[in-house]
């Protein structure tokens, strides 16, 4: 698993990391799905840009709100 940060901008989540591994992961990425049975405890979200992008966050974060508005 690897941390990386995020924001939302116009229905796409911008992600960004510090790092020489993280390079690959920048970039602009749309939400594709969510998982429908994730980890207890947690929110999954499959996201799609230049390649794909498991995201997984704590399922009480308030993050988990605003993402659900994008899900196809």
């Amino acid at each position: 698993w690897k941390e990386v940060r995020g924001v939302v901008e116009d229905g796409h989540v911008i992600l960004d990391a510090r790092g020489m591994w993280a390079a690959r992961l920048r970039g602009t990425y749309r939400i594709v799905s969510k998982s429908p049975e994730p980890p207890a405890r947690k929110a999954v979200y499959l996201l799609a840009g230049e390649q794909r992008v498991v995201l997984r966050l704590p399922h009480r974060s308030r993050t988990v709100e605003v993402l659900d508005r994008l899900v196809p």
